[in-house]
């Protein structure tokens, strides 16, 4: 496996449940973006800081995943590797200790790979509970 020359653009966490979320079934979600169009889409607004994505060359991957609360409003990423066409990335939700507000949190990020011909990838994230969840993308989903 190989290291791969990456970045991320985090979206603003959201108190709102996106259409991915399906209350106790699903606690994270990552799909690949393809054009520019799907960032506007997949982060439900502009997301401005997301550019220099050469599509043709480059893979753009969605993260977003759960928090129990306020504080819970960043996803990191760990670790990226690239094997081949195959895409392999750990992820966390990382939730801020303290007094803050006590209403579920949807943070989310991009994820750039620069020269990655991506036909599949694996995302492994830990949401604000610490439980694990792993998301396959394929051609045919």
């Amino acid at each position: 496996m190989a290291d791969s020359h990456w970045k991320t653009f985090t979206i603003d966490a959201s108190q709102s449940s996106p259409e991915w979320f399906n209350h106790g079934d699903t606690h994270a979600h990552a799909e690949l973006a393809v054009s520019q169009e799907d960032i506007k889409d997949l982060s439900d607004g502009e997301v401005s800081n997301v550019n220099g994505v050469d599509f043709s060359t480059d893979c753009l991957l969605y993260i977003a995943s759960v928090g129990p609360d306020a504080g819970c409003d960043n996803l990191v990423v760990d670790d990226v590797t690239t094997e081949g066409e195959r895409l392999t990335v750990d992820a966390h939700v990382e939730c801020e200790a303290g007094m803050v507000a006590q209403v579920i949190t949807y943070p989310a990020t991009f994820l750039h790979v620069e020269d990655a011909n991506i036909d599949q990838a694996t995302v492994s994230v830990t949401d604000g509970w610490q439980d694990t969840h792993t998301i396959t993308i394929t051609p045919d989903n």
